[in-house]
């Protein structure tokens, strides 16, 4: 059976053996002989190789260094720009904040500004009312009847009104003076109501005037007669102007002469609707006898108005009165009584 040589696929015979593989290694040895410096440079190339792979591995953390140090310039720099913009934003707020304490502080000074002028205006006004309304005082208590319709003419109710307000402050104080009279004489045991005395007051001038006024117009129209309300404020106020007077003289006479100051309230309430009907004749059109029916029915109608607040409101004032003065002689009894025994 033939047989073949496993390393160069030459036939043999029997028993013979192939010397291919001595021939090729003496033949690398002469190559390498013939060639001096080839396994240096093989050497060479496979340490150059060896440093080219350390080279690589060595260059990469330095690479991974210069990223990593890029990256954090880049976030620094990130940080600084959102430091920048935290701090630009900041300024932002902190300018609109500024702006709008300016705002608000320039309006609240517009503001304060236009209160006082409006303030100042108010006050003007004021004074100029009350300076027209005293120039009026003579010539209404000199002729109440032509003033009061030269007043009416001009369609105005102000000065009506501010001679009502003028009876109102008179009598105010006049009562106000008497109730601390009345409870020093009392050392204290009667307690004065002074909020209820003041509404009581206010009800019975002001109030009983403005309704006056307007059922003058109001009867005035259902008898076919013809006027207007601001007319029938300065009929009013014409005869308030009379009421504050009396209240004045009476007033005055009241600590030394008690009978005088009733004499002079019970005279002037005879003789002030004679004054005020002569003012309301003038100022109303229609026909005479309709007028006196609707200002009798009028002047009824506010009597019974009065007489009723008065009673319930003054019987509940006196009754707190008394009621205070007499636990207050209580009271003194009963120390009175307790130090004697």
């Amino acid at each position: 059976m033939a047989r073949f040589c496993t390393q160069c696929g030459r036939r043999l015979e029997e028993g013979e053996v192939c010397n291919c593989t001595q021939q090729n290694q003496n033949t690398a040895q002469s190559q390498s002989t013939a060639v001096p410096g080839a396994g240096s440079q093989q050497q060479s190339g496979s340490q150059q190789y060896n440093q080219g792979m350390n080279g690589g591995q060595q260059s990469a953390p330095y690479t991974n260094y210069q990223g990593g140090r890029q990256q954090n310039q880049a976030a620094g720099g990130q940080q600084q720009y959102q430091g920048a913009n935290y701090q630009q934003y900041n300024q932002g707020m902190n300018s609109n904040q500024q702006y709008g304490q300016g705002m608000n502080g320039g309006q609240q000074s517009q503001w304060a500004g236009m209160n006082s002028q409006q303030m100042k205006q108010m006050g003007a006004q004021a004074m100029a009312g009350a300076r027209n309304m005293f120039r009026e005082v003579l010539p209404i208590l000199k002729r109440p009847v032509t003033e009061t319709r030269r007043i009416a003419a001009g369609n105005s109710p102000l000065v009506g009104l501010e001679l009502i307000g003028l009876k109102a402050l008179i009598i105010l104080i006049i009562v106000l003076i008497a109730a601390s009279r009345i409870s020093g004489i009392s050392n204290g045991m009667i307690q004065m109501p002074y909020f209820k005395l003041i509404i009581l007051t206010l009800l019975l001038t002001v109030g009983i005037d403005a309704l006056e006024a307007v059922l003058l117009n109001a009867f005035a129209g259902m008898f076919k007669g013809s006027t207007n309300i601001n007319a029938m404020f300065c009929v009013v106020g014409s005869r308030a102007l009379y009421d504050g007077i009396i209240a004045i003289v009476a007033g005055l006479l009241a600590p030394f002469f008690l009978t005088g100051s009733a004499f002079v309230l019970a005279f002037g309430g005879l003789i002030l609707p004679y004054v005020q009907y002569g003012a309301y004749r003038s100022v109303a059109q229609g026909d005479d006898d309709r007028r006196v029916y609707a200002f009798f029915i009028v002047k009824v109608i506010s009597a019974l108005v009065l007489y009723v607040i008065f009673y319930l409101m003054a019987a509940d004032m006196l009754t707190s009165m008394i009621g205070s003065a007499m636990s207050g002689l209580g009271s003194g009894f009963g120390s009175g009584f307790g130090s004697y025994y």
